[in-house]
């Protein structure tokens, strides 16, 4: 790991909001004009499309991750100081404190404060800095015996990295002049350079295209959305999950339907997108995955008839969504009797469903059976699983169903209020 505020070594100098200009000028989305949906304002219209627009085009700062040994997670966090902040399991050293001790409470990793935008999966985190230079640490590259730099350890020496993805075992990133790149474990055409080979030590660009504005990886392969707003997809494509209706492998990146106003995606098994008037889509799945679903269907399906999404997160088996109105909403299948959602209901949902009636949330990010939350007043909150002290709640829970330790409802993580800027 770099000394404590050490300057970089890649010689840039951009600063964190040279950074987030970056991301603004490259998403290349056209603001609506001239035209006025029935029934709405172009004033209104305009507004809506200009909060998605802000709401999508930022690098993630919240990652949730599944574990590979146990239905843990582990989280981390970059506040808006530029400080990075992990907790939960840590069998690989993917929290980057130097160990493989578990955090039940968020801690520091290190002392830097010029981290951009973070990932992570199965053991594995991932993070850019505003120097454009990406980092890696945990069970990085299937590290032996499972445990990998258990501190941010430097991937490459290129300083124009600008977002980032993985689902542990594969990983894709968007360089700031709109290039793709792959690297990791190809099991499921996770990595979409058209050949079958079993793994890339390396980033390898991904085709010729310089468009594109955020991809990320389902453990079934992929999803990116350009920035002319077509969706993209590729993998193995085994039952179809892809949503083209067949089961053909897609081993380079294949248009996904012919919409030109896809603004955000992502996936973890489930695949969701938003479009830039704030409708939410399902992409693979009929909203649940689980003995619901069966046979290949054509994707993407809208789900519900409602506008103003702004952001949404699925862990695979629940998802959730916030609006434009700040409520958060919930749907999907509760497996193995578990209370995930934020109520007390342990039935499925199969439309989404709002949790409580706060209208303040901001992100939301969920993996295994743990979900995050951070509130326009910048605090931070948890709930689900706590199996590992994963909730960073740094208490002891008593057992719920099953045994597990879990909080039904929102808690709130710790009395810090800076997880994200205040907001009104």
């Amino acid at each position: 790991m770099p000394e404590k505020n050490k300057p970089s070594d890649s010689g840039a100098d951009r600063t964190a909001s040279d950074s987030r200009d970056i991301v603004r000028r490259g998403v290349g989305l056209e603001r609506a004009a001239g035209v006025v949906a029935r029934g709405v304002s172009l004033s209104a219209q305009l507004d809506s499309r200009r909060a998605v627009d802000e709401a999508t085009a930022r690098p993630a700062t919240l990652a949730v991750a599944e574990s590979r040994r146990v239905k843990s997670t582990h989280t981390l966090v970059v506040k808006p100081n530029g400080t990075l902040w992990a907790w939960g399991a840590n069998p690989a050293g993917q929290l980057g404190l130097g160990d493989y001790l578990r955090r039940e409470k968020p801690e520091q990793v290190g002392s830097d404060t010029d981290w951009l935008t973070v990932a992570g999966s199965h053991d594995t985190s991932l993070a850019i800095k505003n120097d454009g230079s990406l980092w890696a640490w945990g069970h990085y590259l299937h590290a032996p015996f499972g445990q990998g730099p258990a501190v941010p350890t430097r991937v490459g020496t290129d300083s124009d990295w600008l977002r980032v993805a993985t689902d542990g075992y594969a990983h894709v990133a968007i360089k700031r002049d709109g290039s793709l790149w792959a690297w990791g474990l190809n099991l499921e055409c996770d990595i979409p350079v058209g050949h079958d080979f079993t793994e890339v030590s390396s980033p390898v660009k991904v085709g010729e295209d310089m468009d594109w504005r955020v991809a990320v990886l389902a453990g079934m392969g992929g999803r990116a959305v350009k920035q002319d707003g077509t969706l993209w997809a590729w993998g193995v494509n085994i039952l179809g999950e892809l949503g083209f209706g067949d089961t053909t492998r897609r081993q380079t990146p294949a248009q996904l339907g012919s919409r030109t106003d896809w603004v955000f995606v992502t996936a973890n098994r489930l695949a969701f997108a938003i479009t830039r008037d704030g409708s939410l889509w399902d992409l693979n799945r009929s909203g649940l995955y689980g003995p619901e679903y069966s046979g290949v269907r054509v994707f993407p399906a809208r789900v519900g008839e409602e506008t103003g999404w702004l952001t949404v997160a699925t862990n695979g088996s629940l998802s959730y969504a916030i609006r434009r109105d700040g409520t958060l909403w919930a749907w999907g299948w509760k497996d193995q009797d578990a209370v995930r959602s934020g109520d007390s209901e342990p039935s499925n949902r199969i439309t989404p469903t709002r949790v409580g009636g706060d209208t303040d949330w901001r992100l939301v990010a969920t993996a295994g059976f743990s979900t995050f939350a951070i509130k326009n007043d910048g605090t931070l909150w948890a709930w689900g699983s706590d199996d590992d002290g994963q909730l960073g709640l740094g208490d002891s829970l008593a057992p719920l169903r099953g045994g597990r330790e879990a909080r039904e409802t929102p808690t709130q993580v710790g009395r810090d209020s800076d997880w994200a800027v205040p907001h009104d």
